[in-house]
């Protein structure tokens, strides 16, 4: 059996091995030695020592030899990427192939075994001979593997003549070109098995990076030649490691070299990869900042998978390039090592966002606009820098600006009536660079829509006592037109209409204020010309619609038009309704807020089953659920609403009998249960009772004893106001009614007894006796 050689992989040399033997199958060998691989196949990471022990035996070699090339798993310290102990150098596993087999025919031929260093993903070459790796079979074109076993320089899946495979020595490769020799020689020795060599490109290492590994000083060149590959330098915030055998191939000795450099060279070295990403800078995503400049380069410095000592000296090596390039045109985001004086005038997009507290979009919409002077770099896609004094009087102006839907909101109008209102100068639109800032949207001063709102407030004089005012939004129905609503906020805010307070506190101001006579109101509305426009225009908008039909929830228009109780048309793409066909509906159909200001009920489910008791069902039901009734079947009814209850003031712990005659009379007067239960202020199940025992016996009887003795109480103290309570006591017991004392004293306070100076009991008021309910 030959000897392992100090640079050969471990598979290579079972290979080597093999070759001289009957035996070309890799897991035959392992079976040999009592390994059985059922689900994964040998690999320099995955074997144990009994493993190594075994091969030692069957090939009659040192186990320390086969141990020294075994790959032990592991971790970085900060992140969850595996990696393998290579030739004591850690590295990322991502960096090791396992399943192709690469060589160097000129290699070969002049030592027929396989080079370790083959295995690395990121050394698409043969660091001696320079020659580009070959992967692949020139005879059958397949991927060299190690599943079948003819040697190192053999293929393993054609044969030629006499059952041999192709002799790989046969097609030498073509020979790298490498500018910087010393570079990639560094590179290639920080992994290189033998010690000399790891401790020669160790020497190399400045001063700054002396702590440094070896494991620490590869990735960070892997890391660097990653981001020089174009795939990768037009990302931001991440470094893009190469994965797959096509991605390491980018990753050419020129490359290497110039990362090399980048880390053990001066600044003008790390200046030339940053150059080299300043290329790129256009392409980037990134709006401004060391990320649109030097992508995934600025990345690196702040990667924790990267050791510390690498991260810092990548970022002072980059605040360095900064101040290099730094000139009155170049705008980027300032550093510690570039800051910014108190008196600069030129802040770039960062910078404003910091101060001002606006998005990075707006400030890029107001440099385009042209209403600011700017300072920009590599195109229009690049940071920009403005001057703060410029910029400053258009902050109040954005910050002051409201959406027409955020007006619409505040006024409760539509978008036609905030446009007239606009013309009538009675609130603002934004302009001048405030639109560009908005994005060319339609958008309204904020201050003027609250100054219309507070104008209204102040005009609203305090309600009459007694007052048969009505709501200004419920008066608006009268018209059957709803686009007046400009001409009637104008005579408000004129004085033309006289408006009161009509103690609601609601947000929506048409049903804060009242008006007191509809007819006036509807002269000076009809005057003014406020109803004409409604009157030619046949089509409405939703909301128009709503108001018309006197529905607070715009929702209750859409389940309508698809019952087909409305048609509506899409124009400029949005609904809009026949006038006459919404004013048609609302004389047929009556929705929740009309029904409630009509009766005494002030909860939809009150009124609903009080409907329901009087045979009135909703014509239409919609989930939400939307009732809809009939106006006729509702208005028949409504002569019949119960009383407005008033909530009982009960002294005591019990019910008198009076207490309750109310309560019953107020269910037979056709309320119902609940609704007096929750009115009067009693409890449901005791209405239910009480209403249950007049039905039963036709009168109510008290909860206390005393109740029945009222009469000959009365007596009692007429006959003798002396009597104490004892003695009144003593009397109703004999007559065989026993209570104490305590509820003789409550109860004469109940029927306005007291006791005056001489102790004789006085009434303060003569009460009628309370007579059986019928």
């Amino acid at each position: 059996m030959p000897r392992p050689i100090p640079d050969e992989s471990l598979l290579g040399y079972v290979s080597r091995a093999l070759s001289r033997t009957v035996c070309n199958s890799l897991y035959l060998a392992f079976n040999l030695i009592g390994k059985v691989h059922a689900k994964q196949r040998p690999r320099p990471y995955n074997l144990t020592t009994e493993d190594v022990d075994g091969l030692a035996r069957l090939f009659k070699v040192d186990p320390e030899q086969f141990r020294a090339r075994l790959y032990p798993w592991g971790t970085f310290e900060h992140a969850e990427e595996l990696t393998i102990e290579f030739f004591g150098t850690k590295i990322r596993a991502q960096y090791f192939e396992a399943e192709i087999r690469r060589v160097s025919p000129r290699s070969l031929s002049i030592s027929p075994h396989h080079k370790a260093i083959w295995d690395l993903r990121p050394f698409s070459f043969d660091p001696d001979t320079r020659e580009r790796l070959l992967d692949r079979c020139p005879i059958c074109k397949s991927r060299l593997g190690w599943s079948t076993m003819y040697g190192p320089f053999r293929c393993d899946k054609c044969a030629k003549e006499q059952g041999l495979s192709t002799d790989l020595r046969d097609f030498p490769q073509p020979i790298i070109e490498v500018d910087d020799e010393e570079a990639v020689n560094f590179v290639v020795g920080l992994v290189d098995p033998s010690l000399e060599k790891r401790a020669a490109a160790m020497r190399l290492v400045p001063d700054e990076l002396s702590s440094a590994t070896s494991s620490d000083l590869f990735d960070a060149v892997i890391s660097i030649a990653s981001v020089l590959s174009p795939a990768n330098a037009r990302r931001t915030h991440r470094v893009g490691r190469p994965k797959t055998v096509d991605e390491f191939a980018e990753l050419t000795p020129d490359r290497l070299a110039l990362a090399v450099r980048a880390l053990i060279g001066g600044e003008s070295d790390f200046g030339n990869v940053a150059d080299a990403m300043r290329v790129f800078m256009s392409q980037r995503p990134a709006s401004h900042g060391v990320f649109k400049e030097l992508g995934p380069l600025a990345a690196i410095a702040g990667d924790r998978r990267i050791a510390p000592a690498v991260r810092s000296h990548v970022k002072t090596a980059i605040e360095r390039d900064l101040a290099r390039t730094q000139n009155v045109s170049l705008v980027r985001r300032r550093t510690t090592q570039i800051g910014r004086h108190v008196s600069d005038e030129w802040l770039n997009i960062n910078e404003l966002n910091g101060e001002f507290g606006l998005r990075d979009v707006v400030l890029k919409r107001l440099a385009d606009s042209g209403h600011v002077a700017t300072k920009r770099v590599f195109g229009a896609t690049a940071p920009i820098q403005m001057r703060r004094t410029e910029v400053a009087p258009f902050i109040a102006c954005y910050k002051g600006a409201v959406s027409e839907r955020t007006a619409r909101g505040m006024l409760k109008v539509s978008s036609a009536v905030l446009t007239e209102l606009a013309e009538r100068k009675i609130i603002e639109r934004t302009t001048g660079a405030t639109v560009a800032m908005l994005g060319n949207k339609a958008h309204f001063t904020r201050s003027s829509i609250n100054a219309v709102l507070i104008a209204i407030k102040k005009r609203a004089r305090p309600k009459k006592a007694n007052s048969t005012s009505i709501q200004m939004f419920s008066a608006v129905r009268t018209f059957g037109s709803h686009d007046s609503w400009a001409t009637i906020i104008s005579l408000i805010l004129t004085g033309d209409i006289v408006v009161r307070r009509s103690g609601s506190r609601s947000n929506d101001w048409r049903r804060n204020v009242a008006i007191d006579d509809l007819n006036e109101f509807c002269r000076a509305v009809e005057n003014a010309g406020g109803t004409e426009k409604g009157r030619r225009e046949k089509w409405v908008s939703r909301e128009q619609a709503a108001q018309i039909l006197g529905v607070a929830n715009l929702a209750v228009i859409g389940p309508m038009s698809g019952a087909g109780l409305l048609n509506p048309r899409i124009a400029g793409g949005v609904h809009i309704y026949k006038r006459a066909e919404i004013e048609a509906a609302a004389k047929k159909y009556i929705f929740g807020p009309e029904m409630l200001e009509r009766t005494v009920f002030n909860a939809y489910h009150e009124l609903n089953r009080w409907l329901r008791s009087h045979g009135v069902e909703p014509e239409f039901q919609f989930d939400g659920p939307i009732l809809i009734f009939n106006r006729k079947a509702f208005d028949g009814v409504i002569p019949f609403q119960p009383p407005l209850l008033q909530k009982l003031t009960r002294e005591g712990r019990f019910y008198s009998i009076e207490e309750k005659k109310q309560v019953v009379e107020a269910v037979l007067a056709g309320s119902p249960v609940g609704y007096v239960s929750r009115h009067m202020g009693c409890r449901l199940r005791l209405v239910v009772k009480w209403l249950e025992e007049y039905r039963a016996s036709g009168q109510i009887t008290s909860n206390t004893k005393l109740d029945g003795c009222r009469n000959r109480l009365h007596l009692i103290i007429e006959e003798n106001p002396k009597l104490t309570r004892r003695e009144i006591m003593r009397l109703l017991e004999n007559e065989g009614v026993k209570v104490s004392a305590n509820s003789i004293f409550r109860f004469m306070k109940k029927l306005d007894y007291f006791q005056d100076s001489d102790g004789n009991y006085r009434r303060r008021t003569q009460t009628v006796s309370a007579l059986p309910v019928r």
